[in-house]
């Protein structure tokens, strides 16, 4: 495929074209992609096929999709999720790499902390494997071992609840809550058809292409953030949907700190703010941030301590330093770890190299994943890495 382009930002001008045609043959078979702008403003050789695309649809992060077209001939196609688009613009999956260098089958990508416990999370290259390993303290001796659950579908939510692994898996149209442990409130093996909590199957990650959702365990049920919002289920009710725009363990297996936004505010069970209820929120460390544009706000879930500051991008979650909350984020390039609260510091020790980062709701650690898809975990308080994991999980 040959593609035509122009050597400035400007739209490719018809003597660009001519350039690029100047040794074509009749027997040549030429392709060119560009947008339509491009294709409508130039003459095309007979013969030339012309693909085009144009961005489509729109969330928090820009475009969603896009509209491709050859001739008549047209389709909708979802856009990566951001890690996989910054691979592919780094040139993973194109360049010939070497056998030492590249990606092993069923590397883990997207880790996270879904619990209180210092456990990480991680998908696999199959949809219904998921990783879990233990995060030690910082003079721990020995290396936990990675153990890879299986399940029944693909993931589609998953946690820890206490010392378990409870996920939510597609099949047949419906969700299961499957659990690895101890028996939970009767909820293994709980099925909730998709039409009961207004959701397609279209709509699902079924291809494990982000990190799971979440959820939380209340009151004997589970409550589950779905793409149509959050869905309290249970053996003995039908689903119920409430108004929870963010959630976060606590030290207590069956009581999450769940907070809902009515009448322009948001509530928790020993918290009222006025705030913007469309979000972006993040919780942790016994607290919840929002944002209204580059200005965010940290607030205690229990107290009426509060911080203002301005970030440069959405943050990934709140950690407490010293008896001080803080955002953790990324800078504008995304290579480069910020602390911002009432003082702002980098973290130099893992800024740099960074595919994705998450952060744990109730402990100092973040994980970092690398551009060779290893992850190293940090203890902030610590100031140390406490664990690595290869990029095959081992």
């Amino acid at each position: 495929m040959w593609w035509l382009r122009c050597s400035t930002h400007e739209p490719a001008r018809a003597d660009d074209l001519a350039s690029v045609a100047a040794d074509w043959s009749a027997d040549d078979e030429w392709w060119v992609c560009c947008s339509e702008r491009t294709s409508s403003r130039l003459d095309w050789p007979p013969g030339v096929e012309v693909v085009t695309f144009e961005e489509s649809g729109e969330d928090s992060d820009g475009a969603t999709h896009l509209q491709v077209r050859q001739r008549a001939r047209h389709a909708l196609v979802p856009l990566p999720d951001r890690v996989d688009a910054i691979r592919l613009l780094r040139g993973r999956g194109f360049r010939r790499d070497g056998s030492s260098q590249s990606h092993p089958r069923n590397a883990v990508r997207h880790p996270q902390f879904p619990g209180a416990s210092a456990y990480l999370l991680c998908r696999t290259d199959e949809p219904d494997v998921l990783v879990s390993v233990s995060v030690p303290g910082p003079n721990h001796a020995t290396t936990p071992r990675p153990k890879r659950r299986t399940f029944s579908g693909p993931v589609i939510a998953a946690g820890y609840i206490g010392a378990r692994t409870v996920a939510v898996t597609y099949a047949d149209h419906q969700l299961v809550v499957e659990v690895i442990g101890k028996q939970l409130s009767n909820l293994g093996g709980l099925s909730v058809p998709l039409g009961d909590v207004e959701v397609t199957e279209s709509e699902l990650d079924l291809g494990g292409l982000r990190a799971p959702r979440s959820l939380a365990f209340n009151g004997g049920d589970l409550y589950i953030d779905l793409p149509s919002g959050w869905w309290q289920v249970g053996v003995e009710h039908r689903p119920i949907r409430h108004p929870i725009v963010a959630a976060a363990p606590s030290g207590v297996p069956d009581s999450p700190s769940l907070i809902r936004a009515m009448n322009q505010r948001l509530w928790g069970s020993k918290f009222i703010a006025d705030a913007p209820t469309d979000g972006p929120f993040v919780m942790g460390a016994g607290y919840i941030g929002w944002g209204d544009g580059d200005e965010w706000t940290l607030a205690s879930l229990t107290s009426d301590d509060r911080v203002t500051t301005r970030l440069e991008r959405t943050p990934n979650g709140i950690v407490k330093i010293a008896d001080q909350p803080t955002f953790v984020g990324l800078s504008n390039a995304g290579q480069i770890v910020r602390l911002v609260g009432r003082t702002t510091s980098t973290v130099t020790h893992v800024s740099g190299d960074i595919l994705e980062i998450a952060v744990h709701p109730l402990k100092p650690l973040i994980a970092v994943q690398h551009n060779d898809l290893s992850i190293s975990v940090y203890d902030l308080v610590a100031d140390t890495v406490v664990l690595r994991v290869r990029s095959d999980g081992a």
